[in-house]
């Protein structure tokens, strides 16, 4: 009896720090900042990436809108040109021209020096001597202006309603990234939520375990109880504690998928607030009532239907 004594105090010791665990833990979740469903929504239609880049789409869409009606105002296109001349052309003749310029006598015998220039020519007469001549402007300047508007353009005005189309395809693609977020919140939330359900049945159910023992210890110092009944209830004990750590790794891995779906850093500390019974309301459907479901607003449909009046036009 005596031998068996630090077996007994091991296994009530082990008990108590598990249990001073829990309260640890406990202690540390309320310091987390608690969050509803609603706060979970409004943080991820803030932070969420995917309704952001839907946001940005429709936006994409709106401009190329805009870029298509443009092309129905008139244009307005001018254009200038500008050239400077660095060195002109020269030209070059090889023939007398003092009888074209009428600088010889009548019999055409005029005196001419070595240069081939007329030696009896005036002052202001050129000079077409083996320089040649040069050819050209310094400066030239070029200007037009052109004007068009189109009036008749089938192919424009296609363009111009499947833009819209677009813009509208866009708006349904950003609402159905919304709803799909919507979805996953509350999926991450609920799940949260039977997370914390879970564990709180394995804290109970370790701490009817550790009762037990306890009762059957008492018993079997009493010599009231068998040696088979007392390990039982050791062995009970401990493959509880197991499943306690498990529940609280689910709760833990639940809550990290709630942050990545909120789009918040996973090392922020959040609790959620409430149980899976006061939800239990929004995830049953009740027949009884009456209630037809409409695929009017279905987001999958309106795309479908959007995307085959883009075909059809």
């Amino acid at each position: 009896m005596k031998i068996r004594l630090p077996r007994l105090l091991l296994a009530a010791g082990s008990a108590l720090m598990s249990i001073g665990a829990f309260a640890q833990e406990t202690d540390t979740t309320q310091t987390a900042t608690v969050i509803t469903l609603d706060d979970a929504l409004k943080i991820a239609l803030s932070e969420n990436a995917s309704v952001r880049v839907a946001d940005m789409e429709i936006e994409r869409t709106g401009y190329a809108r805009k870029g298509t009606y443009a092309s129905l105002f008139p244009q307005i296109d001018l254009t200038g040109s500008f050239q400077r001349t660095i060195k002109k052309q020269v030209m070059y003749m090889d023939m007398d021209m003092s009888s074209i310029m009428g600088g010889g006598d009548e019999s055409g015998e005029g005196s001419t020096d070595g240069t081939g220039s007329e030696a009896g020519s005036g002052e202001g007469a050129p000079s077409f001597g083996g320089g040649g001549i040069e050819v050209g402007r310094w400066n030239s300047y070029s200007g037009g202006i052109t004007a068009a508007m189109p009036i008749v353009n089938a192919q424009l005005w296609k363009s111009i309603k499947l833009s819209a189309k677009d813009v509208e395809l866009a708006v349904e693609k950003a609402r159905s990234s919304r709803l799909d977020m919507v979805t996953q919140v509350k999926q991450a939330y609920y799940g949260v939520l039977l997370a914390k359900e879970a564990l709180n049945v394995y804290k109970d159910v370790y701490d009817n375990a550790v009762r037990n023992f306890e009762q059957t210890r008492l018993r079997y110092n009493a010599q009231k109880a068998s040696e088979l009944d007392f390990t039982r209830a050791k062995s009970t004990v401990a493959s509880a504690i197991p499943n306690v750590y498990n529940a609280e790794s689910s709760v833990i891995l639940a809550l990290w998928q709630l942050k990545a779906v909120m789009g918040v850093d996973l090392d922020q500390n959040i609790d959620v607030a409430g149980t899976i019974g006061d939800y239990a309301s929004e995830m049953t459907y009740d027949q009884a009532l009456g209630e037809d479901i409409s695929l009017e607003y279905n987001t999958t449909m309106r795309q479908l239907a959007i995307q085959a009046e883009q075909l059809a036009m």
